[in-house]
């Protein structure tokens, strides 16, 4: 198994398994090393946090030799202790961890094709991705032809997978009262339909008290949901919709006529990063995504909910899609100590029956409102779960939408040398017009690239460098370090791909070869006394190199 795989088995299932045997003192001595491994993997840790961990791991590893044999025990072990320094000097532990080094040493293993010459065939397939890299910037972004859709497409705006996926017509089978359910939890959950909610409330219990009637706001709430699409519909045939009104003026009439009632049903759905499963496909699946938990306000009290999901529904308002959930919520939910939260998940029941459907169990939900969770059955008492946080992704990091959109970028890298040639001076809005050479400009793929594209340089005008840019010689025959004009620091440096790290590399050779050629020019004509013979012999050595 992979590392990380071995880190899940470790901080999420083994204290599961675990719950039902041992003794007590071995079994939380256990939970407390498999909670240690779990908070130090965070992405951020809190610096009391850590030294409250620094003194249990101590306590942690002293128990360890107290309750299990000498031969347990080995330098590994001991490394603990010093982890959390680590942390303290280095950052979080993702950031200083091998798993990407590990994963790299499988994508260069992936490189050899004749295992009697295993460096070559590495060398030769890392230079084959290079040259493929610096070739595609300077193409456009087009729409594959014959390549399958990346698996990881609207992971976070919502994407319905179509396998499974169908049309349902709720007139013809019997689910108004939850087409109706799911059109009212939707519309109370829109920003620009917050005023009319509130208006409908103030509404309601004026009515009251103009009656002469005391209502609690249980009352208030339970009227406002059985009336108010449709008294947010009547309101808004008041206000006639012509071609002046704004979009959100049409948006809002939209929404007031509520959604279509064909719609369409999904059995797998990407949003927030997750990939969520009806239970009916977790069933014929190896994999578990179903599970779903958020938190809800219960009056003042902040609480957190599980359950599992039943269907997966796509309402349509004139072109915008609303996807919902329908979760049956667990009961019974106990939180037994600060490692486990058990609970009961009911049977599901028929969706058409008109069962009644109490506020703090509505089953329709946003599905951009919950997070997904992992449930195991609990060793001790089988008829509960255990619940267990879910799968992580990096997907939506950065603003990237994708995994693909995600690894393309390459936050720390920075270019060989700060050389002016080899930087885009679009990419500086504080720095200077500044003249490249053409041969020069060349070397960097953002000189071929789309008007469209960020950074793209225009076609230069000057052949040669302007006097000013031209590196003098001193007597020596040395290149002083203060003759190169660096540009002034910007608050973020630009990011450069792997074609762009290549155009680097070619850059560097030429101005290496530049280098060469001036010491040989100061070799072959040593009594030049003046500053301009040097300068003319110099500029004419680089022109000729960077030519060349």
């Amino acid at each position: 198994m992979k590392s990380h795989d071995c880190h899940v088995l470790m901080t999420q299932i083994l204290p599961v398994a675990i719950r039902g045997i041992m003794d007590a003192h071995v079994r939380e001595t256990l939970f407390g090393l498999c909670n240690f491994f779990d908070v130090i993997s965070r992405k951020s840790v809190g610096v009391r946090q850590l030294r409250r961990l620094q003194e249990e791991i101590v306590v942690i590893l002293c128990e360890l030799e107290m309750y299990f044999p000498p031969a347990f025990f080995d330098v590994m072990v001991h490394l603990l202790v010093h982890i959390v320094e680590d942390i303290i000097q280095l950052g979080p532990t993702f950031l200083h961890s091998m798993m990407p080094f590990e994963r790299m040493n499988g994508v260069i293993k992936g490189y050899v094709r004749n295992r009697a010459r295993p460096d070559g065939s590495i060398a030769n397939g890392f230079l084959t991705e290079e040259c493929i890299s610096f070739c595609t910037s300077y193409l456009e972004i087009e729409n594959p032809v014959g390549l399958p859709v990346n698996r990881h497409l609207g992971k976070l705006a919502g994407w319905g997978h179509r396998d499974g996926s169908r049309e349902m017509h709720v007139d013809f089978k019997g689910r108004i009262a939850d087409f109706e359910r799911a059109n009212l939890v939707a519309l109370q959950h829109i920003d620009v339909v917050d005023p009319w909610v509130v208006e409908h409330k103030t509404f309601i219990a004026k009515t009251y008290s103009d009656q002469g009637q005391q209502r609690t706001d249980g009352d208030i709430i339970k009227e406002h949901n059985s009336t108010f699409t449709r008294w947010f519909k009547d309101k808004m045939l008041t206000y006639p919709i012509d071609e002046d009104s704004s979009a959100e003026e049409k948006l809002i009439f939209a929404l007031s006529q509520g959604a279509e009632h064909n719609l369409m049903t999904f059995q797998a759905y990407d949003i927030n990063g997750y990939t969520f499963y009806t239970e009916e496909k977790d069933m014929k699946s190896d994999y578990q995504n179903s599970g779903v938990t958020m938190e809800s306000y219960t009056g003042d009290v902040k609480q957190r909910y599980y359950g599992k999901i039943e269907e997966i529904w796509e309402l349509s308002y004139a072109g915008e899609n609303v996807p919902m959930f329908r979760v049956r919520w667990a009961k019974n939910v106990i939180k037994e100590d600060r490692h486990f939260t058990t609970m009961v998940i009911p049977e599901a029941k028929s969706k058409t029956a008109g069962a009644k459907v109490t506020a703090k169990y509505e089953p329709w939900v946003l599905a951009s409102q919950v997070d997904q969770c992992f449930f195991i059955t609990d060793p001790q008492k089988p008829s509960r779960v255990v619940v267990r946080r879910g799968k992580r992704s990096i997907i939506g990091m950065d603003g990237a939408a994708n995994e693909l959109d995600f690894d393309q970028k390459i936050p720390f890298s920075s270019p060989s040398r700060p050389d002016p040639l080899l930087l885009p001076r679009d990419c500086h809005p504080s720095s200077p017009p500044a003249t490249v050479p053409r041969s020069a400009s060349r070397c960097h793929p953002s000189s071929r690239r789309p008007p469209s594209l960020p950074c793209a340089t225009p076609p230069p005008t000057d052949r040669h460098p302007s006097p000013e840019q031209r590196p003098l010689l001193d007597p020596g025959g040395q290149i002083p370090s203060t003759s190169i004009p660096l540009l002034p620091p910007v608050a973020s440096p630009p990011r450069f791909t792997a074609g762009d790290r290549l155009s680097h590399l070619v850059c560097d050779l030429v101005l290496d070869l530049a280098a060469e050629e001036q010491h040989l020019v100061c070799d072959l004509v040593p009594d030049l006394a003046t500053e301009e013979q040097h300068a003319t012999l110099a500029g004419e050595a680089r022109r000729a190199a960077l030519d060349r």
